[in-house]
């Protein structure tokens, strides 16, 4: 009876600590300069997005999703915004990008 409060208390630790962490990634303009440097590596907005969705997936294998989604979307928004991705449709690919991570061979909680 004790174990689903333990298991609750650490997802609660591992979400505040992904949203202070997000916090400052957002307040050291991490979002900038990720644009600048995946908009140096390609002006087309197929590849940029291509980029991005590689780069969930390998986070998503080490990290939990909604961390995850915590740390990285303030990170990625700016990015969608310089190439005009729609924010709806910007937001799905970042979720369904994480998602193989529930069921990849590295969960980080599973026990």
């Amino acid at each position: 009876m004790d174990r689903p409060a333990v298991l609750s208390g650490v997802l609660l630790l591992i979400v505040a600590m992904a949203a202070g962490f997000s916090r400052i990634l957002a307040y050291a303009n991490t979002g900038r300069a990720m644009t600048e440097v995946l908009t140096a590596l390609s002006d087309d907005p197929t590849v940029v997005m291509l980029l991005v969705i590689a780069l969930l997936l390998i986070i998503g294998l080490f990290v939990e999703t909604i961390p995850a989604m915590i740390i990285t979307v303030p990170v990625h928004f700016p990015l969608g915004e310089e190439m005009g991705f729609d924010p709806i449709h910007f937001a799905l690919v970042i979720v369904a990008a994480l998602v193989p991570a529930l069921v990849s061979w590295l969960p980080s909680l599973q026990q």
